[in-house]
């Protein structure tokens, strides 16, 4: 119809989106709150990157070794007695014969 009449591609367009709307094109005008529509992807991508790679950073099975101070010294363990020792043993008997 609008084509025999010999009306532009932009005319047509400008027909269809002044009687239903912007919605009917395919692409919205860059213009707007339709800025929106062409801008989140991109805003989501980065927004979703940063998030990941801070979730990773933060959770990474890697850990950092615990600093030395020059001023501590490791604690070391006391060492168990013969009687400790006995009792351990006799207790993890009890244990393996109960189950």
């Amino acid at each position: 119809m609008f084509l025999d009449q010999g009306k532009s591609d932009d005319e047509i367009l400008a027909h269809f989106s002044g009687e239903f709307g912007e919605r009917i094109l395919a692409s919205p005008k860059k213009a707007g709150f339709n800025w929106f529509v062409w801008i989140f992807p991109a805003i989501f991508l980065i927004t979703a990157t940063g998030g990941i790679s801070l979730f990773l950073r933060r959770n990474t099975l890697r850990k950092k070794a615990p600093s030395v101070d020059s001023t501590t010294t490791p604690k070391i363990p006391a060492p168990v007695s013969d009687a400790d020792r006995s009792r351990l043993l006799d207790e993890l008997e009890r244990e393996i014969v109960k189950n």
